[in-house]
């Protein structure tokens, strides 16, 4: 399988600063998860102590709420993050690839953020693809795929309308979701 070709990262500081600003500017909402699982109620306490390390960054939030429920809400005895991946025991690696939006986004993406959002921006395709992989005294059992997508509509005509904002799906609520909805999917793996 082929690498993917990704800009370089500095080519996508001007589109975070437009997503990120867009809570003034433009409306955006959090897609492709499993939303009835974003106030999941955290499963009673059992099983053993899992390690866990997460790799990788997000654009608001959602690596340090991946990070929040992992610790607190999971249905281990413990869950402890660690740098280095354990010889004995449970150990669950995650992995936050983001996902570039479009070319012809990207280059809306910087027209717009080049006029202070004068000109309209949006995106359907962007986001982050999280993976959960699964070890047990360090072999590999399994690995989990979420996607999470972000859509988006930037224009600073569209000011009067960001309290729409509150009603959507963050990216800490997407992030959530996964979490929870990892710990049910894996949960047969942790029981052997």
């Amino acid at each position: 399988m082929g690498a993917v070709r990704r800009p370089p990262r500095w080519l996508s500081l001007p589109l975070i600063a437009v997503l990120t600003g867009s809570l003034a500017t433009g409306c955006v909402t959090y897609r492709n998860f499993p939303r009835g699982y974003v106030n999941t109620p955290p499963p009673p306490r059992s099983g053993s102590a899992v390690a866990y390390k997460v790799v990788g960054a997000s654009v608001a939030g959602g690596v340090g709420e991946l990070r929040q429920v992992m610790e607190n809400n999971s249905p281990f005895t413990s869950m402890e993050r660690t740098e280095e991946r354990p010889n004995q025991g449970y150990y669950v690696e995650v992995h936050v690839k983001g996902k570039a939006p479009a070319i012809s986004s990207m280059v809306f993406g910087y027209i717009s953020f080049s006029l202070l959002t004068l000109t309209p921006f949006w995106s359907t395709q962007d986001g982050s693809d999280i993976f959960f992989e699964v070890y047990r005294d360090g072999e590999r059992l399994k690995t989990f795929h979420y996607e999470v997508r972000r859509k988006g509509f930037v224009w600073l005509p569209m000011l009067p309308l960001a309290w729409v904002n509150l009603f959507t799906y963050s990216e800490k609520d997407a992030f959530r979701a996964v979490a929870n909805k990892f710990f049910e999917d894996a949960g047969p793996i942790f029981e052997r």
